[in-house]
């Protein structure tokens, strides 16, 4: 059965019949989960399908189907209300008669209860399984604040978000991005404080995306940016829910996608990205001190080493005399000239920081911080850069990570 024919597909009466066409869909996984039985003293069959992994078993198993079992009443009446209105102990529950909305249902971590003679099959929200447990945020140092970090669960992160913010305005909207993935993704505003405009533009952009396969919101970032050649991030993206409760209450857009612990944060500018939520957890004076080295930093990780090759180079009667004989004095013996000088040294830094990162890490620690000094060291010694050139080239990466 092709997926077109079966997205227009509904269930039939008998049991078995939909059974047999649950597993043609999905090829008879391994993980597949069946469960036949009967409820009532006429014994009426039903069957529990799920995916293990993907469902809380011990819900499964407690709420639904040992309840099933165990009920041994005469059933007067319609046997599916009986069942979907009185017996099952979830609040969670849906009903459908379309055989993709139960495929989507069985894959997205959910049950489905199938009754014999009955072509209505019973949703059940019991989406779990095993998942990484809260941590600090790995990409962002808390000082002081929250250490409650978003996981890979997109309902774990929608309440950790709603814990911040406890405010009846608070809208989460739903989306499908991916046409095999179908991962859920949620757009998070808050009515009032926000533009309709800039939520509307949201929305839009997300239903453009065409892919098979969103692995990470960083796929999503691309998607929906203004520009994919600006050098400077036009889209904010966290692993902290208080940062993103923050950035609501000043009137932007977050996006939280299944599957991706970075919440994205829009529309942005350059001095959202080099403020913390910390700058409001301490003395106005020590948060405004340090947001504005964090500007001085931000200007001397993109002037400093250009600003060096343009005097060097271009204009040495601007360096005072003593500081020009110093570094007429290091580049003696440098066989390149400075722009050669900085490209190279950048170069070999970029590779250490890269290696760093990808290698397991406690190797990447000792190549980072090891390596760096090593290289510099050697460099100068052989005559290939210059001292200062390092210095420029070594505040220019420590200030950009």
């Amino acid at each position: 059965m092709s997926n077109s024919s079966f997205e227009k597909s509904y269930l039939e009466k008998s049991l078995e019949d939909n059974i047999q066409t649950i597993k043609k869909i999905l090829g008879s996984p391994a993980d597949l989960i069946i469960r036949k039985s009967s409820i009532g003293i006429i014994e009426h069959k039903f069957a529990m399908i799920y995916m293990k992994g993907l469902v809380n078993e011990e819900q499964v198993n407690n709420n639904i189907l040992r309840i099933l079992e165990l009920n041994k009443k005469d059933i007067q009446g319609n046997l599916f209300d009986t069942v979907y209105e009185e017996m099952i102990a979830l609040t969670e529950i849906k009903k459908s008669q379309k055989l993709d909305q139960v495929i989507k249902t069985l894959l997205s971590g959910d049950t489905v209860v199938l009754l014999d003679n009955c072509d209505l099959a019973i949703q059940l929200g019991t989406s779990g399984g095993e998942f990484r447990a809260i941590e600090e945020p790995q990409s962002e140092a808390v000082i002081r604040g929250s250490r409650s970090g978003f996981v890979e669960n997109l309902k774990f992160n929608l309440a950790l978000l709603r814990r911040e913010i406890k405010d009846p305005n608070l809208r989460i909207n739903m989306m499908e991005v991916g046409k095999h993935s179908n991962q859920k993704v949620a757009i998070c505003h808050i009515e009032g404080q926000v533009k309709q405009e800039i939520v509307d533009e949201v929305v839009q952009r997300l239903k453009t995306i065409n892919v098979d396969f969103a692995p990470d919101s960083g796929f999503i970032e691309q998607w929906i940016e203004d520009s994919n050649l600006s050098p400077f991030p036009q889209i904010l993206d966290t692993e902290r829910p208080d940062r993103v409760a923050y950035n609501l209450l000043k009137g932007k857009v977050s996006i939280i996608v299944e599957g991706s612990p970075f919440a994205l944060l829009m529309p942005i500018t350059i001095g959202d990205s080099l403020k913390t939520i910390e700058d409001y957890n301490q003395r106005w004076l020590i948060s405004t001190l340090l947001r504005f080295l964090r500007f001085v930093s931000f200007y001397m990780t993109l002037f400093l080493p250009a600003l060096y090759v343009a005097l060097v180079s271009y204009h040495p009667e601007l360096i005072p005399t003593q500081l020009l004989f110093t570094i007429a004095a290091s580049r003696e013996g440098v066989p390149f000239p400075s722009l050669v000088e900085a490209l190279l040294i950048a170069l070999f830094y970029e590779i250490l920081q890269e290696a760093g990162t990808r290698l397991p890490r406690k190797i990447g620690q000792t190549i980072g911080i090891v390596g760096g000094i090593v290289i510099g060291e050697i460099a100068v010694q052989a005559g290939i850069v210059t001292p200062l050139m390092v210095i420029a080239i070594i505040h220019h990466i420590v200030l950009w990570v």
